[in-house]
Formats: C-alpha cells, sequence, structure tokens
C-alpha cells in the first residue's frame, strides 16, 4: 500500500493542476469574448446575422494592423483581469461580510471561473447582436410571396443594346455615404457633392442623397452584388449545403454577363487579394472578370514582394494601375466596362494617405474620407482629359454605408450615387429606392432599352417606373420580406431548386 501512495499523490497532484489550468482557461475565454465583442463594435459598428454567417463560410482577410488591435484589445483586458483575479486571490483582508477575500475567493475559485465565462458569453451575444440569428433562421422557414411579386428574371426580357455602344467605368468607393456631406457640421466630400450637383445623383431628397440601405447589401461582397445583380446577398436556412468557394448565386444574371454578351472588353481592379470575402468566386461565376489585384501587382512585379500597406495596396497606386489599365483598354478596339473598389475608406480608422492629402481635421477617419474625396476627384479630372471619356458613361456609388460606430447616430442615411455622361435623364429627386435599383439604371444610363425597365429586384430609375419602396412598402417591411425564405432566390443561390 505504501508503494502505492507517492503514485496516488503524485496523480491527485496532476490532477488538480489540471483543473486549475482548466479553470484559468475558462476564465480568460469569458473575458477574451467579452473584449472581442467590445473590440469589434469599436472597429466595425453594429453587425448583421448575414454577415456572421457569410464570412463563416467564406474568407475574411486582416492586415497586420487589424491583427495587431485585435490582440490588443483582447489580450490586454485578459491579462490584466488574470492579475487582478490573481491579487483577489492573495489578498487576506478582511471584507465587508466579515470573510477573508482571499479565502472567498479560493473557496470559490471555480465558480467565479464559469460566472466570468457565461458572462462574457453572454455579453458576447447581446453586444454582437446574436439574437437577430434567431429571427434569421425564423425568417428562412417562413415563406414570402416579395420575390415571386418583384422579381423579374434577366434571362426572359429583352435587353437591347444601342448600336453605338458606351463605355463604363464603374468606381465602388469604399463605405461612401451621403452622411458625410449632410450629416455632420461640415461638407467632408465638397469634391464628390460638386460632381453630384453638376452632374446626375438619384436621391431620396431634394438635396444630394442616395438608396436606402436594406438586409443583404451592407457588407463589401453584397454591395457589389446588390449593385450589379439586383439581389441580397444572404445565406438560406440550408447552408450546410452550400459548396464553399465552388458557385456563386449561378442563376443570376448579372451587368459583366450582359456585357461580355455585347462585346465588351471588361476588367476588374482592386487594392486587396481578390480572395476577399468570396469576390473571387463572384467574378469567376459571373463573366468569367478578369482580375488585376494585390497578389498579380505582386506577380506582375508592379509592387516589391514584400509591399503591403494596409490591406494591400493604397488607393493612391490603385488609381495609377487603373489609369495605365484604362488606357490599354482604350487601345483594344473594344467597347469596354472597368470596375474598379477603392479600400482606404475601409471600416476601422482608414487609411490616410498623407503623401497626398493635407491633414484638415482632428479626427482620422474625417481626414481618410477628405481624402478619397480628393483622390476620386483627382482621377475624375484625370477621365474628362482622355480621347475616350466623351464615349464613357462614369458611375460612382458606395459599396456600403460606413461601419464606424459614430454614424449611428446620424440620421437617414444613404448610400452615394453619381452617374456622369448618362445617356438618359430621368426625375432624380425624391426618388425612394435601393441598390437593387442601379443594376438595371446603370444600363439603361449606358443607352440600353430594357423591356419594362426591370432586372431582377430592381427598377431603373431611368425607367419612370416605380420602385418596391414608391409602392407603397416600407423599409422595415422590405427588410421583413427580404429575410424570408424565397423557392425563387432559393434557385438562384444553390442553382437548383430546394425541397
Amino acid at each position: 500500500m505504501a508503494q502505492v501512495l507517492p503514485f496516488r499523490a503524485g496523480y491527485m497532484t496532476k490532477r488538480i493542476c489540471f483543473k486549475k489550468t482548466a479553470l484559468w482557461l475558462i476564465f480568460v475565454s469569458g473575458i477574451i469574448l467579452a473584449s472581442g465583442a467590445c473590440w469589434i463594435v469599436s472597429k466595425f459598428g453594429k453587425v448583421t446575422a448575414e454577415q456572421l454567417l457569410f464570412h463563416f463560410y467564406m474568407p475574411l482577410e486582416a492586415d497586420l494592423k487589424m491583427n495587431v488591435s485585435f490582440a490588443r484589445g483582447t489580450l490586454v483586458p485578459a491579462v490584466l483581469s488574470c492579475l487582478f483575479f490573481v491579487f483577489l486571490l492573495k489578498f487576506r483582508f478582511k471584507s465587508a461580510f466579515g470573510q477573508k477575500t482571499g479565502l472567498f475567493f479560493n473557496r470559490h475559485f471555480s465558480a467565479v471561473c464559469f460566472f466570468c465565462f457565461l458572462g462574457g458569453v453572454l455579453f458576447f451575444i447581446w453586444k454582437l447582436n446574436f439574437v437577430s440569428l434567431l429571427s434569421y433562421y425564423s425568417g428562412n422557414v417562413r415563406y414570402s410571396s416579395f420575390y415571386e411579386e418583384n422579381y423579374v428574371n434577366p434571362e426572359k426580357v429583352s435587353v437591347v443594346f444601342p448600336e453605338k455602344k458606351k463605355n463604363l467605368v464603374l468606381i465602388f468607393l469604399e463605405s461612401m455615404e451621403t452622411s458625410y456631406i449632410n450629416g455632420f457640421d461640415k461638407n467632408l466630400l465638397p469634391c464628390l457633392s460638386k460632381a453630384a450637383s453638376e452632374n446626375l445623383n438619384f436621391s431620396d431628397t431634394e438635396e444630394i442623397g442616395g438608396a436606402f440601405p436594406v438586409e443583404g447589401t451592407q457588407w463589401t461582397i453584397a454591395g457589389l452584388v446588390a449593385q450589379t445583380c439586383g439581389l441580397p446577398l444572404r445565406m438560406p436556412i440550408r447552408a450546410n449545403k452550400y459548396e464553399q468557394y465552388a458557385v456563386f448565386l449561378p442563376k443570376a444574371k448579372c451587368l459583366p454577363e450582359f456585357l461580355k454578351e455585347n462585346g465588351y472588353v471588361l476588367s476588374f481592379m482592386q487594392g486587396s487579394n481578390i480572395s476577399f470575402a468570396g469576390m473571387d468566386v463572384f467574378l469567376r461565376e459571373h463573366g468569367p472578370v478578369p482580375v488585376k489585384d494585390f497578389s498579380y501587382f505582386k506577380k506582375e512585379g508592379m509592387i516589391p514582394e514584400d509591399y503591403k500597406i494596409y490591406w494591400g495596396i493604397e488607393d493612391k497606386k490603385l488609381y495609377y494601375f487603373a489609369k495605365k489599365e484604362l488606357l490599354d483598354l482604350s487601345r483594344k478596339g473594344h467597347p469596354f466596362a472597368f470596375i474598379m473598389m477603392t479600400i482606404d475608406s475601409h471600416k476601422g480608422d482608414g487609411y490616410f494617405e498623407k503623401t497626398v492629402c493635407p491633414r484638415l481635421f482632428d479626427k482620422e477617419y474625417e481626414n481618410v474620407m477628405s481624402c478619397a474625396d480628393m483622390q476620386a476627384a483627382g482621377f475624375l479630372n484625370w477621365l474628362s482629359e482622355q480621347p475616350f471619356y466623351k464615349d464613357t458613361v462614369v458611375v460612382i456609388v458606395g459599396d456600403h454605408l460606413g461601419m464606424n460606430p459614430f454614424l449611428e447616430k446620424v440620421k437617414n442615411r444613404r448610400q452615394m450615387n453619381i452617374f456622369i455622361n448618362s445617356e438618359k435623364t430621368s426625375r432624380k429627386k425624391n426618388r425612394k429606392f435601393t441598390s437593387f435599383d442601379l443594376y438595371p439604371t446603370i444600363l439603361e444610363g449606358m443607352g440600353v432599352q430594357i423591356e419594362g425597365g426591370r432586372l431582377a429586384l430592381g427598377t431603373s430609375l431611368f425607367s419612370g417606373k416605380k420602385t418596391f419602396l414608391e409602392k407603397g412598402m416600407d423599409l422595415e417591411e422590405a427588410n421583413r420580406e427580404i429575410m424570408k425564405r424565397s423557392k425563387i432566390y432559393d434557385e438562384l443561390f444553390y442553382g437548383r431548386k430546394i425541397d
């Protein structure tokens, strides 16, 4: 028996150590969950159920600065909490209850750790609005007639291009909304507001305005899908059947397909890697559209192998490469469509290009947006001097609303749109529309004739017809119906009918 005791004692010691370690990990996990939720909201603002689910299925890259910020925002609170907890465990003075504090926390160590973990989980769920997932899935199991009543299959309507085709330059400005013009005590976008006033800006008011934000459109790839396919991007109820990276709304017919069918040379450019959030999958499925991204620039020796600013290359370089690409496209002898997406004004603090722009404001994000305005204006000025400009429709849109928390206090936020050299004009003020409506509007702005003026969920704002918001459906109702399940959307999303 005496020979067993040392082994037994060693076993018990290891077991106690293992238990203590596990409890400390549980404690730290609770702190990291709570601080992580705070960090996400501080950087990105409120997130939606669709975003959470979509980025679970698609890759989301982050730059070194963002990773360091996340580590600092979560690990520092965890370390400080651990040090404070150790202090409480060693504290020997009597508490208000007459019990030595250290003795109390040692006796209830397990309960304190589990309480902290449970608190972290509940805080994480509340802070990130995970409750919305319940309504998301409850919506997915209820069918709606919204798509049946509002969806027009682009394959089944006549879409006729003019004999002399217009080129298209479509610029997605990251997080660009009209609040930066009229939502604060200063106009952060004087150049773009001037361009909107002098050209065509579809607005919900008499002033510069834009598209109403709706569910399934409010992050980068969703904004691209909404404005080029007229559809939201959302995960139907059977997301487990979604073949990651394989297909992307395979039954939807989008802007690139129409352009390619009609002899356009296509090109897409962005400063980050195209794999960001499944962008490569979308462009491969719908076109395919030749892509020039961060990886391409490195591969072709356009930037050094070890070069990286923010999420890839800064917009200053992107505009420089875009100019070269447009000159090349204009020499091919065919109509062209060039699509680009900027990145400097991405959520978080953004990236301020100090070599191009002066620092005019106290807040970094205000300087970032001001610089985005200046660089976009410089690019537009360059375009206006090119021989191909007179035959080119230039469309500037925000990919989605900004995601910074301070913007949540601003009322009546709308997505930016500017049409330059449009072939058509129309009633442009006091319109209630969404980013879906820009899909057919872009085509008709190029002189294309669309039977009925409608494609997918979009209504061309040149057609004189009412959008679904103008027919009497309010925004709250539209968001509810978009969230519900639809056999039409299931087939568009999966490429086949789903039982």
